[in-house]
């Protein structure tokens, strides 16, 4: 099961749901009416069987919280959080650490300067009423600076963040048992835009990021870094464009009579769009961009507990995309300060 957030053309927070039944539908958080400032991030964390908790920058400039329960869609108003710099990046993970949950929350505290938000002993149930407090996290951070984490926990609790910096472009930050263990440069690339990253279930840590026009894969395994290029001309402009590609092979084709050729992009993906957000769907096994579902204006309801959509018609022939964790990129090129997150759960 799949839910992808967005901010739609009025700022409201709009929720899209997938599964292999009703294929895509829109999704209850719509229904609460809840509007971002122009400039907000989105990010989310998401465990066991639905739970979601999603930040968001208000027009106050505050980070305010969204909690949801998807199995009886549900959505609750968490505490204001405290002030951040305008369009601050977002990065939300969290973890089970002694046996209770926690959270942790990654944004700007200053224009030069990444903090730490963190929330303790988190329960599934009454979590809008946890208490959170500013944890020991502070590197310096550039003006266009953006961030990630994700954590997991096999042996030992561990926890990666990492931040574009000028200097070193992508770092590294690893916390184990409750101590940093490292600070060193990721790959050799320069960021230009939003950072992505994921822990596999071979424990791999990928970190997604934009370059110029170009999308970069870092790869981590055994402690050794590898970097590709997943795919250039990201914003979808210039010659290698897969919308063109396909396009001039289709017509090519047509003209033949011969069958068109792939342009080397998975199967599974829908045409990219130059007027519309580009979303990463981040797997060990592959890299799938998916265009952003149309964009529809929210429901009238301000109810903050309500009913799933309506089944749509079934096509049980399609798979949901190989996709885990968390992954979030910007906006277009004209809404470049917007993102949007997708949260994927496995069923069981």
């Amino acid at each position: 099961m799949i839910q992808v957030y967005y901010l739609d053309e009025d700022n409201f927070i709009r929720e899209r749901s997938w599964d292999p039944i009703q294929e895509w539908t829109d999704g209850p958080l719509d229904k609460c009416k809840i509007k971002a400032a122009s400039f907000s991030q989105l990010t989310a964390t998401s465990w066991g069987n639905g739970n979601i908790i999603l930040y968001y920058q208000d027009e106050d400039g505050t980070v305010r919280i969204l909690h949801g329960w998807i199995p009886r869609s549900e959505w609750r108003r968490g505490p204001r959080l405290r002030a951040v710099p305008i369009g601050s990046p977002l990065a939300a993970t969290n973890f089970e650490h002694l046996g209770n949950r926690e959270l942790r929350l990654y944004c700007k505290f200053e224009d030069s300067k990444f903090g730490e938000l963190c929330c303790d002993r988190v329960e599934d149930e009454e979590r809008e009423k946890s208490d959170y407090y500013e944890g020991g996290y502070a590197p310096d951070a550039a003006s266009d600076a953006f961030i990630a984490a994700t954590s997991s926990k096999q042996a030992d609790l561990e926890m990666f963040i990492y931040h574009s910096s000028k200097v070193d472009g992508i770092v590294e930050n690893k916390y184990s048992g409750g101590r940093v263990e490292s600070h060193s440069p990721v790959g050799t690339g320069e960021p230009t835009g939003p950072i992505s990253t994921l822990r596999s279930g071979n424990g791999s840590v990928l970190v997604y990021f934009i370059e110029g026009n170009k999308l970069m894969e870092v790869v981590r395994v055994d402690g050794n870094w590898s970097q590709t290029v997943i795919m250039s001309g990201a914003s979808c402009h210039g010659t290698e464009c897969p919308r063109r590609i396909k396009s001039e092979k289709q017509q090519e084709s047509s003209i033949t009579g011969s069958p068109a050729e792939t342009s080397g992009q998975n199967s599974s993906s829908p045409e990219a769009s130059t007027s519309r957000t580009q979303l990463l769907a981040l797997s060990p096994h592959k890299s799938v961009l998916k265009e952003q579902p149309p964009e529809t204006k929210p429901g009238p309801s301000n109810a903050t507990q309500y009913s799933s959509a309506e089944p749509s018609k079934t096509k049980p022939e399609q798979q949901p995309p190989e996709s885990l964790e968390i992954a979030h990129t910007s906006r277009s090129l004209l809404r470049s300060l917007c993102s949007l997150v997708c949260v994927v759960f496995r069923r069981r």
